[in-house]
């Protein structure tokens, strides 16, 4: 019996965030002073998650799937909490800054290895690069979290006048970022990074980081600009094909679950039209937008009452981070994911390892900064 429950990597995920967050909590119970955070939108986001309890106790189809991802959203939401209250904005972003550019160093990394030394087609799938990760899209998700940071740490390096070797550094993973995301074929990561080089032109102020952006700008409109990049769109060897062809099943399918449960919806986290037909079987969560997976699962009546609270809150964030230009990256990263967001619906499973740097980065805007950080 416990061996099967073991097997799940997801219960295993639950148990290392559960013992998390006990810890947390013994660790903030006898300290006095605790770091300050803006109580209105964790009251906010608490109300939210105590309604979506009650839709998931009454309303769900599968009461038990949407008790279990409910109960994982509250142990991430909790341990981002505690660990912003006892550590505080400062240490939390430094530590995000480290973790996601190390792990910007080891895709990359890996990715070239893969490229220059292994041809093995194992790891393409049906002609998309996904280098170690499960799929190509998971591979160039990722890069919607670095490429921002990886900006923000040029143009650093030209306020501080680091030396001329760590820019080109810097300058060389910003264009393999682009390579390898063009590998992937994640035709919705490719706008992504050309609307974060298009906005950074005109946050950032530096002559050469302007000529730098032009020329990658100028690279994703010739790629956009090529013959062939209809075929590359389309993921398929006919350019007649629709450009969002992979993407059309989902969207009927929920619109189609929406309209069988229009009012209440199927519940948290519950996908009973994952199964097209016998040549089109989805992952459960992965629904194709965010926006129609909300009201798929919560009815027209609560699921626009979420979608406004969440707008709000995202929106709070997105402000928060522009009082610090050395936190824009930040902005550029929610921003990024809520497009993403459009075709993918991965910002509610949190049992992935993004949601939780989403999370992380939404949660901590709301902390009190005293510190900038560099």
């Amino acid at each position: 019996m416990f061996e099967e429950y073991f097997e799940d990597i997801n219960n295993v995920k639950e148990i290392l965030l559960s013992v998390l967050s006990l810890i947390l909590i013994v660790k903030i119970l006898p300290k006095k002073r605790l770091k300050p955070i803006q109580g209105g939108y964790v009251k906010l986001i608490s109300f939210m998650i105590f309604m979506i309890f009650l839709h998931s106790m009454f309303f769900s189809f599968s009461t038990e799937d949407s008790l279990k991802e409910l109960y994982m959203a509250v142990l991430v939401l909790l341990n981002i909490y505690l660990l912003n209250k006892i550590y505080g904005r400062y240490n939390i972003l430094k530590v995000y800054k480290k973790t996601i550019f190390s792990l910007a160093v080891f895709l990359l990394f890996t990715s070239n290895y893969l490229l220059l030394f292994n041809n093995s087609q194992s790891y393409y799938t049906d002609g998309n690069f996904h280098g170690i990760t499960p799929n190509s899209n998971v591979l160039a998700l990722y890069f919607v979290f670095i490429m921002p940071l990886v900006i923000n740490k040029l143009y650093n390096s030209y306020q501080e006048n680091k030396n001329t070797l760590l820019r080109a550094f810097i300058i060389f993973i910003i264009i393999d970022i682009f390579y390898i995301v063009y590998l992937t074929r994640s035709r919705t990561t490719l706008v992504i990074l050309l609307c974060f080089s298009a906005i950074s032109y005109f946050k950032y102020e530096k002559k050469l980081i302007k000529k730098i952006l032009i020329v990658l700008i100028s690279l994703l409109l010739g790629v956009l600009l090529s013959a062939d990049f209809e075929i590359y769109l389309s993921k398929s060897n006919s350019p007649g094909d629709s450009l969002t062809a992979t993407r059309e099943n989902l969207w009927i399918t929920r619109v189609n679950a929406i309209k069988e449960k229009p009012l209440i919806g199927w519940g948290f986290a519950v996908n009973e039209y994952a199964e097209v037909d016998k040549y089109h079987i989805y992952n459960k969560k992965e629904k194709g937008n965010t926006v129609l997976a909300v009201l798929e699962e919560f009815g027209m009546f609560f699921g626009i009452f979420f979608i406004y609270i969440f707008s709000i809150i995202f929106k709070k964030a997105i402000i928060n981070y522009s009082k610090n230009k050395n936190e824009f990256y930040l902005q550029l990263t929610i921003i990024g994911v809520l497009l993403h967001s459009l075709l993918e619906t991965w910002i509610f499973n949190f049992y992935s390892l993004l949601t939780f740097f989403f999370w992380l980065i939404i949660i901590t805007s709301f902390q009190f900064q005293r510190k900038i950080i560099k």
